[in-house]
């Protein structure tokens, strides 16, 4: 991330809400002035990357970024495709 920085194609941070202070310290200037997006938590950007806790990643794909970002500013959705209607165990009442 931080070559990508330097080079300047890093298009974006993804950062989480409970990274240390350290694992911020650690970034390059260039990647601190990258435009940035929090997430909730370690864990959770961990889990969207198929991976343990993750405290900061760099996109530098410039069409990702900009969709990110996009999904960011949109109004929040409940994604009603599944069909659960918020019941634990996904299945609709009276089927």
């Amino acid at each position: 991330m931080d070559i990508a920085a330097r080079r300047g194609r890093l298009a974006l941070l993804v950062v989480a809400g409970d990274a240390s202070r350290h694992a911020l310290g650690r970034l390059t200037p260039q990647a601190r002035r990258a435009a940035r997006v929090t997430v909730a938590s370690r864990r959770a950007l961990g889990r969207a990357l198929g991976r343990n806790d993750i405290a900061v990643v760099g996109v530098t794909d410039s069409a990702l970024a900009q969709r990110i970002l996009e999904g960011e500013r949109a109004p929040s959705r409940r994604d009603d495709s599944s069909g659960s209607h918020g019941d634990p165990e996904g299945q609709v009442p009276g089927q």
